[in-house]
């Protein structure tokens, strides 16, 4: 009798686990992973060239390349989760850290930190295609 409420009380923890970790408030929304796909155009303040990259989702995955200059930067540690986009580009032998929040359908905006030059620039993206 004992082992059967062991493995009850197990069974019970064990679905109260996988719906708290489908229904956890830092999930990203499909919704939210369907709003990236595209082209989007940088903008840094002050700057008249607008760098382009295209992102792909793959189910939960999100991918960053390059498509203006794409041998000079190699994009690595793409991660989005609710909304926030962050990712790596080493440009010119230094690590470019992107730290972006989709805040409209099109729109993303964020911060630019380090790299050779000690980036810190508010940027945005635009969804172009």
């Amino acid at each position: 009798m004992k082992r059967f409420g062991l493995a009850f009380v197990l069974i019970a923890l064990l679905t109260l686990g996988a719906a708290c970790a489908t229904t956890s408030p830092l999930a990203t929304p499909a919704k939210d992973l369907a709003k990236l796909p595209g082209v989007w155009e940088e903008e840094w303040p002050g700057m008249p060239t607008k760098d382009r990259y295209r992102i792909t989702v793959t189910g939960e995955n999100v991918a960053v390349t390059a498509v203006t200059n794409p041998e000079k930067q190699q994009i690595r540690n793409v991660a989005f989760q609710y909304k926030r986009l962050s990712f790596f580009v080493d440009l010119d032998g230094s690590a470019i850290y992107y730290d972006l929040v989709l805040i409209s359908d099109g729109v993303l905006s964020g911060k630019v930190t380090g790299g050779k030059r000690n980036f810190d620039e508010t940027v945005r993206w635009y969804k172009v295609e």
